[in-house]
């Protein structure tokens, strides 16, 4: 299936989450990424700007070996889902608002953890980016004080413990590094 078919299902997608199969792969786009982590599981998110439909198109992955623990967890959540060879249909979600709000914030601002709570930790490290119903809020940010080396230090600690390792490129992998070095010595 191509990006831009994806692209118009999800224009249209008021309830439910759409994994594809891509290669070795199974993806959720747009809302349906939105849903997978708010609801089953947490992933980190991608983002690309595809020219075909000249936006940017926000998106989760997974190894399809990884995919019978997926279908444990939609199970344990007691949603109902169609599996076809490549495609899989999660329904039984409520239609909720917010979806462009946080991905603009999420395109424009970077982002680094994405959590089941809905706290979206940013790399500006100050401010804390929840979702609910009325779109997205920024607060100070509990967990990364600037001034207390011990506490950026767990901070970092932390990124890298929950950094999904699994679920990244070898690029990928070094830009995380890059930024946890940023962080602990400043500018490279």
């Amino acid at each position: 299936m191509k990006i831009k078919d994806v692209f118009e299902i999800e224009k249209a997608n008021v309830d439910s989450i759409n994994l594809f199969k891509e290669g070795l792969f199974w993806r959720a786009y747009e809302y349906s990424a939105w849903r997978f982590v708010k609801y089953i599981k947490e992933y980190k998110l991608l983002n690309k700007y595809v020219k075909s439909i000249n936006s940017h198109i926000v998106y989760i992955g997974f190894p399809d070996s990884f995919l019978d623990s997926i279908i444990n967890l939609i199970k344990l959540k007691d949603k109902s889902f169609t599996k076809f060879e490549k495609h899989i249909n999660i329904k039984a979600f409520s239609e909720e608002k917010g979806f462009e709000i946080w991905k603009t914030k999420l395109i424009e601002s970077g982002y680094e953890k994405i959590s089941n709570n809905d706290n979206y930790v940013l790399e500006n490290p100050e401010i804390v980016y929840s979702v609910n119903n009325s779109g997205i809020s920024g607060n100070q940010n509990p967990y990364v004080y600037i001034d207390n080396k011990s506490i950026v230090r767990d901070a970092i600690i932390q990124k890298i413990i929950d950094f999904p390792l699994e679920n990244t490129t070898g690029i990928e992998a070094l830009n995380f590094l890059h930024r946890i070095k940023i962080e602990l010595y400043g500018t490279i």
